[in-house]
């Protein structure tokens, strides 16, 4: 094969596997344009966004998780089977759960105090965008997303369907980095792109060893769960000081390298 038409196919493999993503953005951006229109005569396009955009986009995810549904039902296979999704046992697996939600509270909770001890020409605009959630409307839906519609879905976009069709036309490596570098650059925010990166890293890698997008779904959880409980208790904003900052950054980066750490160990074992 010459290099062109490894070029060629390295290209359509690539697409094929963003196609879920984009179509996921199309039906999330159709609800939110349509939810714009609607409310065109009620409301200013600041406010929509800021109250109103949490019911388009939670009807956006339901109508892309239908239209996935409806595809699996006429290749004749279940959605869980396609997305490589299945619930392990809970008795045999329940550490392994525990270790998983844990990892992503303390990355969470590392990552946040780690923003707080950043000067705000640097964080202002990424702190700016954590907090407006706080502010929103349809805070309910807005829980909902967080701890469970957005983790499961952009695990199955990113670690299922795109990195499973990435397997198809890459080495293991380069399909890890691909779909990471993909989830990176979906954050957008500089910030976000600094710890999603190696996250990401470390989903795909769960996902391959473990065979099941469930794993690194319990992380995203963990992940997003301290934004979850902050915004069940109506509270928001930056740490208290610096000393309580560094003391966060020590000791639940330490928790989360450690539970990193611990993870990786398990699945090496595995490989054994």
């Amino acid at each position: 094969m010459t290099f062109q038409q490894k070029l060629w196919k390295a290209g359509y493999v690539i697409l094929w596997a963003v196609r879920p993503l984009v179509g996921y953005y199309l039906c999330t951006g159709l609800f939110m344009t349509a939810g714009r229109a609607i409310r065109h005569m009620q409301e200013q396009a600041e406010s929509f966004y800021g109250q109103s955009s949490n019911f388009y986009i939670f009807w956006g995810m339901i109508f892309f998780w239908w239209r996935l549904h409806r595809r699996c039902r006429k290749k004749g296979i279940t959605l869980a089977e396609e997305i490589t999704l299945k619930l392990p046992p809970v008795k045999r697996e329940w550490k392994y759960w525990l270790v998983c939600i844990g990892m992503g509270v303390s990355l969470s909770l590392f990552f946040t105090a780690f923003v707080t001890l950043l000067p705000d020409r640097i964080a202002g605009a990424y702190r700016a965008g954590a907090n407006a959630p706080a502010g929103a409307g349809d805070r309910g839906l807005l829980l909902l997303m967080l701890l469970v519609l957005g983790p499961v879905t952009e695990e199955v976009l990113f670690r299922g369907y795109m990195l499973d069709r990435l397997l198809t036309g890459f080495d293991e490596k380069k399909a890890i980095w691909i779909t990471a570098g993909i989830f990176a650059f979906c954050h957008l925010s500089p910030l976000w792109m600094l710890y999603s990166f190696p996250v990401g890293l470390l989903l795909s890698r769960l996902a391959i060893k473990k065979d099941n997008v469930f794993y690194p779904v319990l992380v995203h959880i963990g992940f997003n769960l301290p934004a979850v409980m902050v915004l069940a208790g109506g509270s928001g904003g930056r740490a208290a000081d610096t000393s309580a900052g560094i003391l966060i950054l020590v000791l639940f980066g330490t928790i989360g390298l450690l539970l990193a750490r611990l993870l990786l160990s398990e699945l090496k074992k595995e490989d054994i």
